[in-house]
Order: C-alpha cells, then sequence, then structure tokens
C-alpha cells in the first residue's frame, strides 16, 4: 500500500508563526527572533490532549528551544478545522483545512494508543458518534447569542475561567471559538469516622459523585482583551454553569434564572439536557463531561 502523500496548498507556517508573534507579542515564536534564521524550522502539528489543537511549532536547532501557539480547533459540530482569523486569513484556511484534516485523525489515534495504555483520560472528536451529537447541540444553541449571554454580568460572577485567561470585559466568541454544552459530575465530600479505641478515632475523607449533574457552557477559544498588552488579544477557556440536577429529585433539574431566562431555559437549554442523556444512554463510550466519545474519565459509566 502506498504511503499517504499530506495535501499541499496551505500557508507557510513560519507566515502564520510570524502574525501569531505580532499580535500576541510572544517573540520566541516568530522566526526573526533569532540570531541565525538557517537553523530555524517551523511546522505546522496536532497537539492537546485530545489531538484537537492546531499549531504552529518553532524548533531552533542552534539553541534547541522550541515555541509552539494555538493557531486553530478542530469542531466536531461541523466536522471541520477553525482557524482564528487574526492568524489565518479566510482566503488562506480552505488549503490549511485540508492538511489538518489529514493530520487530525493521525495525531487523535496516536493520542487514544496513549491514554488507554496510560489510564489517562481521553476523547475522540472524530468519533461518528461524537459528530452526530456535537451536530445536535450546535442546531439547538443556534438561537443562543453566546457573546450577549457570557457579557451577562451574572454570567461573568458565575463563570470559570479554565485556561488563566485575563481579562474578559470584552469576551467574545467568533468564528475561531467553539461552544458546547457539557453534564458535570457533582458530589458533596463527606467524612467516616471510625472509633478504634477510647477516645480515638480514625476519619477517612470521600468524595461522593452524581454523574451529570450540572449543565454547563463550555466556550473554548473565547477572545478577550489582554489587559497586559493593550491592543493585544488573547484566547481562553471559560464555563458557565447553567442548571444543576437536583438532590432529591433526579428527574428535576434547576435552572440558575439568575444567568438565563425561564424561557432560554425552556426553549434552549432543557432539550439541550435532554439530548446529552439521551446519548449517554445510547452510546456505551459517551462522556456528558467532554460531550464526546471519551476514555478514563471520572463520569465513565459503572462497569
Amino acid at each position: 500500500m502506498p504511503a499517504l502523500t499530506p495535501p499541499t496548498g496551505h500557508i507557510e507556517a513560519a507566515v502564520v508563526a510570524e502574525r501569531y508573534a505580532a499580535a500576541s507579542g510572544f517573540a520566541e515564536i516568530d522566526p526573526s527572533y533569532y540570531a541565525d534564521q538557517s537553523k530555524v524550522v517551523v511546522d505546522y502539528e496536532v497537539r492537546g490532549r485530545d489531538a484537537d489543537q492546531a499549531h504552529v511549532v518553532l524548533r531552533d536547532y542552534t539553541s534547541l528551544k522550541e515555541a509552539a501557539a494555538v493557531v486553530g480547533t478542530y469542531n466536531p459540530a461541523e466536522s471541520r478545522w477553525r482557524f482564528f482569523p487574526e492568524f489565518v486569513e479566510k482566503a488562506e484556511q480552505q488549503g490549511l483545512r485540508r492538511l489538518y484534516s489529514y493530520l487530525g485523525p493521525l495525531a487523535s489515534n496516536e493520542a487514544i494508543a496513549k491514554g488507554m495504555q496510560a489510564g489517562t483520560p481521553i476523547a475522540d472528536p472524530y468519533h461518528s458518534a461524537t459528530r452526530k451529537v456535537r451536530a445536535v447541540l450546535r442546531q439547538q444553541l443556534k438561537g443562543c447569542d453566546m457573546t450577549e449571554l457570557l457579557q451577562r454580568p451574572e454570567a461573568q460572577a458565575h463563570s470559570f475561567d479554565l485556561s488563566h485567561m485575563p481579562g474578559g470585559a470584552a469576551l467574545i466568541v467568533d468564528e475561531g471559538s467553539m461552544t458546547f454544552p457539557t453534564l458535570n459530575p457533582r458530589g458533596p465530600a463527606y467524612a467516616e469516622i471510625e472509633h478504634v479505641a477510647p477516645g480515638e478515632t480514625i476519619t477517612t475523607h470521600y468524595l461522593q459523585l452524581q454523574r451529570a449533574a450540572e449543565l454547563t457552557i463550555l466556550c473554548v477559544n473565547a477572545l478577550a482583551e489582554d489587559p497586559q498588552n493593550p491592543g493585544r488579544t488573547v484566547r481562553g477557556l471559560r464555563q458557565i454553569m447553567l442548571a444543576r440536577r437536583a438532590s432529591e429529585d433526579a428527574e428535576l433539574w434547576l435552572p440558575d434564572l439568575s444567568v438565563i431566562t425561564q424561557k432560554e431555559w425552556e426553549d434552549t437549554f432543557r432539550p439541550v439536557v435532554g439530548t446529552l442523556q439521551a446519548a449517554d444512554e445510547r452510546y456505551p463510550y459517551f462522556s456528558p463531561m467532554l460531550a464526546s466519545i471519551a476514555y478514563n474519565t471520572i463520569d465513565a459509566k459503572p462497569a
């Protein structure tokens, strides 16, 4: 069988690296930062825990330094790679998309094999079930303006910054961003006290997890102003908790009406919960916490 040849016709990685350096101030990714540019190689790679991040990677073979920057993400809802418009212009994206469509599944297979061997959590964004569920969720969220939701003061007060992204006042979800809902586990911590002798006890701490207990919206690559670098932007990961399952009734969900309205809950987010729950029941390896087929996650179904 002949070897597969990577698609060509994409923009050179060094050009994208230069743009990244100019927009972010991360000079180490720019080939002109190095004295001997003949010893500098810039290339595209797929990285990230789930092999769904498009990186430009610079290697300086004189100093043996390496610099990497994320310039896009694979979106299972569209079965498509999305690139950040501040680094990759619209006319350049098609060729780069072809390249990453070739590299992505190869990197994913390798990541899954390593994750299974090590017992670490790993998702499969390229799995057909992941793509089907994400596509349905994308349609259900179509009427929701995620930028407006993120910018609500109540939502900002309840959001979690999962990437240590500074700022947030001008948070934007654009064509480089990816938004999807998840059902996260929740569990109260409790302690079990065992009396082992008169006046002596041993305390054992536990965390009892309830699967699929909290509805959150995950915003990947949301765009915000960088307060430490005026005029520059950063991308990061934000999560907003919208509802939780009632502790006394597993079928009852309680929306956070300080963040969303009752109408938004009824029209959009309650159906989203139903979609994730149905996928959880249908697919043996579906993780509501990652909204993907996944392995070794803390919300894995009992064997």
